[in-house]
């Protein structure tokens, strides 16, 4: 039975992310994408009304469909729910590429006995090449993308248990959910509050979720002034467990080592092989074979 997606995207990122997200969840078949424009980036603005040409596309500024921008997930999608009648949303952050093994979203398996599925996500440090420069991403293989082979949750028990790890080598999940469901959607949609006591829940082993933090040290710094402006706006607003890695970054930063917190992320190409042996470091093709036709232990 053809059931379909919709993806509220939201953006606090470069532009050129959020060209790639965009295209690439078109590409993958996602029916329709609603983009949240939450920073007043006239760039970014110009890139999101280009695909609108598409009639799959709708995009707004933050501030004009909701009062409180700290929750503009779940106001998107009530949005989304005004334009279309999806069978199933997904909350896509534009610098994260939802990669299915089959290349089309709809060929995912388990969706006729869950109501809410638990997608891994993984993430992808960046490569540094022998001449210094940075891999670019290849949206057209990312199955074939290096990925950190954890998908343990990116939290500080994390970090204070593996000191000397990137914060880019945890993992973690997100949902793909049935949109009547939802009451409310959690910090980084991750989570969502159901208007259901037990959702069917269910899992899948042939869609994952890349993430993609960390792609050049300018893009770094200036995530990091994002990060800044926002924790000023909001960060009583945050619980004592959330934005833990934010404020991580602002202390870095503060003390003047954000060019060597970036370092710590990169990944040498050369010793790339060495660690895929050891289990540090993965594919999404290999994740995928390796789960089979069902859901795999994580």
């Amino acid at each position: 039975m053809s059931q379909t997606f919709a993806a509220v995207i939201g953006h606090a990122d470069e532009p050129e992310m959020l060209c790639s997200c965009i295209a690439h969840h078109l590409a993958i078949g996602v029916d329709r994408i609603f983009v949240s424009l939450n920073l007043p980036d006239a760039k970014s603005e110009r890139v999101a009304r280009e695909f609108e040409g598409t009639g799959r596309v709708r995009a707004a500024r933050v501030e004009s469909f909701t009062d409180d921008p700290f929750h503009y997930f779940t106001a998107a999608k009530d949005a989304v729910l005004a334009w279309a009648d999806p069978a199933w949303m997904m909350f896509v952050d534009s610098d994260e590429l939802w990669t299915p093994a089959s290349g089309r979203i709809h060929d995912t398996v388990g969706l006729d006995h869950a109501d809410l599925i638990d997608v891994p996500l993984f993430q992808a440090p960046p490569i540094r090449e022998a001449d210094g420069s940075i891999r670019a991403i290849d949206t057209a293989d990312l199955r074939n993308t290096t990925v950190a082979a954890s998908t343990e949750a990116m939290d500080a028990d994390y970090l204070a248990r593996n000191p000397d790890s990137a914060v880019v080598m945890a993992g973690g999940s997100k949902v793909l959910v049935r949109p009547e469901i939802v009451a409310e959607v959690g910090r980084g949609a991750h989570a969502v509050t159901t208007r259901v006591a037990e959702p069917r829940r269910g899992s899948v082993s042939d869609l994952a979720i890349l993430h993609f933090p960390f792609t050049s040290r300018e893009r770094f710094r200036r995530k990091v002034e994002r990060v800044r402006a926002r924790l000023a706006l909001y960060g009583h607003r945050f619980g004592p467990r959330q934005a833990w890695h934010w404020r991580r970054w602002l202390e870095i930063d503060d003390a003047g080592g954000l060019d060597a917190e970036f370092d710590r992320q990169l990944v040498d190409a050369a010793g790339i092989a060495a660690l895929r042996t050891k289990g540090v470091l993965a594919t999404p093709a290999v994740v995928f074979a390796r789960c089979g036709p069902t859901a795999c232990e994580r």
